[in-house]
């Protein structure tokens, strides 16, 4: 809920999709078909990614109408850390067994 208005996913098996809707339960539009995660609200946009996925991240404008876009400068960040990502170190041995006393 942000202001007047409620963002939601709907989970239905034939349309899944990412709404938003007034408080008093008027104007229902669909934001985006599918199954959406991470939604976050600010003060001009709803941010969210496509479940199961990181990237891209999709904006639209919190108020007027629904236009989604990647956002492009959560992608670039993405590429950005990536890039700098240190390589996992491998998988400790195994503590050497001790005797019983």
């Amino acid at each position: 809920v942000y202001g007047n208005q409620i963002f939601y996913q709907t989970n239905s098996k034939t349309s899944p999709a990412l709404k938003r809707m007034n408080t008093d339960g008027s104007n229902v539009e669909t934001i985006a078909e599918g199954i959406y995660k991470n939604i976050n609200v600010t003060s001009s946009y709803v941010y969210f990614t496509a479940f199961g996925e990181d990237t891209p991240m999709y904006m639209t404008p919190l108020h007027g109408p629904v236009s989604v876009t990647v956002f492009e400068a959560a992608a670039q960040a993405a590429l950005e850390n990536q890039k700098y990502k240190k390589p996992s170190s491998p998988i400790p041995a195994a503590f050497p067994s001790i005797p019983a006393a």
